[in-house]
């Protein structure tokens, strides 16, 4: 979802995965999340990601992922900075019954293999959300 620009490319983008599902049908995802203090910091650069952008991003802003390959190479992408009232608005325009944000969790065995400290540190400063939308 992170993709659209605008409210009228988020409206597009939901109302094309509302008209494929059947009724009862869940649509899941992972976005970028909005809900973090600022962009542009390196809470994740010890697993190969980074995001830069506006310490106050505005809608419609670019918000630029950099992930590391491992192999001395970066791929780098944009998504877009829509407010989260904007993305509950349009899942309801489009037909969705319900929408929630979904924080994200750290299982047990990725605590055990980055340690637990920074297991919680990415959660506490996680760059990264669910969303849930229920037909």
């Amino acid at each position: 979802m992170n993709y659209a620009s605008s409210r009228a490319q988020l409206r597009a983008l939901c109302a094309a995965a509302r008209r494929l599902l059947k009724p009862g049908a869940r649509f899941v995802g992972v976005n970028c999340s909005m809900f973090v203090e600022t962009y542009g910091y390196d809470d994740w650069v010890d697993i190969g990601r980074r995001m830069s952008g506006p310490a106050e991003p505005r809608e419609g802003d670019a918000l630029t992922v950099h992930l590391s390959t491992g192999a001395g190479q970066e791929i780098v992408f944009d998504n877009y900075y829509l407010k989260p009232a904007t993305y509950e608005a349009v899942f309801a325009e489009v037909g969705f019954s319900s929408f929630r944000w979904v924080p994200l969790s750290v299982t047990s065995q990725t605590r055990a293999q980055l340690g637990d400290a920074l297991g919680e540190h990415l959660l506490e400063h996680s760059q990264l959300i669910g969303f849930e939308a229920r037909v």
